[in-house]
């Protein structure tokens, strides 16, 4: 395993991480675990790029367009290295 996979399998577990985060979002009680914000301080600096991009209403579908974006960089990534 070289750097590269290693830097692949990180970025992959950010992944994971910002998938769970918004889906424990919609879980009223997990949003009160410590676990839920604890992940929150590892994601929200990237979500903190696209705050207010995507929102309809109080609907705030910003978190579903980050991790789409993110997805397509990871898939680049993955191609080209």
């Amino acid at each position: 395993m070289d750097i590269i996979d290693i830097l692949l399998l990180i970025l992959r577990a950010y992944y994971y991480m910002i998938f769970l985060f918004i889906l424990l979002g919609w879980i009223v009680e997990a949003r009160k675990s410590s676990f839920y914000h604890m992940l929150g301080v590892i994601v929200e600096p990237f979500f903190r790029v696209f705050k207010g991009w995507f929102v309809f209403g109080q609907l705030d579908f910003t978190p579903l367009l980050g991790l789409f974006l993110y997805n397509i960089l990871l898939e680049f990534i993955s191609a080209n290295l």
